[in-house]
C-alpha cells in the first residue's frame, strides 16, 4: 500500500484519465477498504470515496435489494475463492448495479488481484443486455401468445363447425334452426370477445406503453361501464349491488383499469346464476386502493383458482373453464402490473367468486 501511494503523480493522473470506472482496494486491519477512485467512476457511477470507504457500503448502495445483493456477494467470493485456488489474477462478472447518475446500469465488473491490492474496472454492457433481454421477452412473448391461441381459441372454433356441420346435415325444423343459429350467435360472439382480449394482451406485452394518470369519478364511470353489459343483464334478471360513494375519485390509467373491470364483470355476469345478485365494493385503505367484484355463482376449486393465478392454464379443470376466461386473467395481471398493482381472487364451490383490483395509492 505505502510503495502504491508512494508512485509519482503521473501514475494518479493517468488513472484518472482511463475511460471508464475504475477503483482500487486492499485489506486494512481485516477490512476491504477503498483506497481509490478515478475521476470518472465519481462521474458515471456517483459515488464518492467518503460513500463507499469499504466494500461492504460499496455492495449497499450499489446493490439495495437485499436479495440481489447476497447473490452478487456470494457469487463474487466464489469466483476469488476460485481463481486464488486455480492461481488466476482476475475474476470477470455482470451485475445490475444501481448508479446515481442514472439508476440502474448493467455493468462487466472485472476484478485484478496484485500482492495484496485489488484493481477493479467497469464496463457499461447496459445497451447489450438491455438488447437481449427485450429480444428474450419478446420471443417468451410469442411463445405465450401462440399457446394461449392453441389452446383456448380452438375449442370455441371447434364448437362452431360441429355445430354448423350438424346444422348442415340435420333435418331442422324452423324453431330447431333459430334455436341452433342462436347458438352459433353466442359462439362467435364469445370467440371474438376473445380475440379482441387477446389482441390487447398482445398489444400491451409488446409495446412499451406509458400508463396515463386519470382522475376517475369512480361512481358514474362505473355506471357507464355498466351500461354496456344492460342486455346480459337484463337477460339473466342480474341485479346490481354497487356499494360506491357518489364523491369518490380515483387517479389511475382509465383505459387500462376499463380493460380490467369489463373482463372482471363479463366473467361475473357469465358465470352467475340467473336472478342472482353480482356485488361491486370500493374501498382505500394506506397503500391501496381496492375495487371488488364479487358474484354469487357456482365458485371454483381452489386447485383452479391456483392454477389460473399460477397460468397453468393446461390442467383439464382449467381446460373446461369457458374459452376466454383464462385470457382475460391473464391480461388483467400483466396490465395491472404495468400500473404497479396486482389481482386477487377468493372463491368457494357453489358460493361465489370474489375478484379484487389493488392499484397504488396517489
Amino acid at each position: 500500500l505505502r510503495a502504491f501511494q508512494d508512485e509519482p503523480e503521473s501514475v494518479w493522473r493517468l488513472l484518472d484519465f482511463l475511460p471508464y470506472p475504475f477503483l482500487i482496494s486492499t485489506k486494512i486491519e481485516g477490512v476491504q477498504t477503498n483506497i481509490f477512485l478515478n475521476k470518472r467512476f465519481v462521474e458515471e457511477i456517483g459515488y464518492t470515496m467518503s460513500e463507499i470507504p469499504t466494500l461492504e457500503h460499496w455492495f449497499l448502495l450499489a446493490y439495495p435489494d437485499e436479495g440481489y445483493r447476497d447473490v452478487i456477494r456470494n457469487s463474487w467470493i466464489s469466483k476469488v475463492a476460485a481463481a486464488i485456488q486455480n492461481g488466476d489474477d482476475s475474476v470477470v462478472s455482470r451485475a445490475r448495479i444501481y448508479t446515481r447518475t442514472k439508476g440502474y446500469q448493467w455493468y462487466e465488473v472485472k476484478s485484478s488481484f496484485t500482492g495484496n491490492l485489488e484493481f477493479v474496472a467497469f464496463l457499461n454492457v447496459n445497451e447489450v443486455i438491455e438488447r437481449d433481454l427485450e429480444l428474450q421477452r419478446l420471443n417468451e412473448n410469442k411463445n405465450k401468445i401462440l399457446s394461449i391461441l392453441g389452446h383456448d381459441l380452438r375449442s370455441p372454433i371447434v364448437n362452431l363447425n360441429t355445430l354448423t356441420d350438424y346444422m348442415l346435415k340435420a333435418n331442422l325444423n324452423q324453431d330447431e334452426f333459430i334455436e341452433h343459429v342462436n347458438r352459433v350467435h353466442e359462439l362467435s360472439k364469445s370467440s371474438l370477445q376473445f380475440l379482441e382480449t387477446t389482441l390487447l394482451w398482445t398489444r400491451s406485452n409488446f409495446e412499451r406503453v406509458t400508463p396515463k394518470r386519470d382522475k376517475l369519478h369512480l361512481r358514474e364511470w362505473l355506471d357507464q361501464l355498466l351500461a354496456i353489459y344492460k342486455p346480459n343483464i337484463d337477460q339473466k334478471q342480474l341485479t346490481f349491488e354497487v356499494s360506491v360513494s357518489n364523491d369518490a375519485t380515483l387517479v389511475t390509467d382509465g383505459e387500462i383499469l376499463h380493460i380490467v373491470l369489463r373482463n372482471l364483470l363479463s366473467n361475473a355476469i357469465k358465470f352467475s346464476k340467473p336472478n342472482s345478485k353480482i356485488f361491486i365494493g370500493f374501498e382505500r385503505d394506506q397503500k391501496s386502493n381496492i375495487i371488488q367484484v364479487k358474484d354469487t355463482g357456482s365458485g371454483m376449486s381452489a386447485e383452479i383458482i391456483d392454477a389460473l393465478m399460477h397460468d397453468q392454464f393446461d390442467t383439464g379443470n382449467v381446460a373446461r373453464l369457458p374459452g376466454g376466461f383464462g385470457i382475460g386473467l391473464r391480461l388483467c395481471k400483466d396490465v395491472l402490473r404495468g400500473l404497479g398493482g396486482e389481482l386477487k381472487m377468493v372463491s368457494k364451490l357453489t358460493e361465489g367468486t370474489t375478484v379484487s383490483v389493488f392499484l397504488p395509492v396517489g
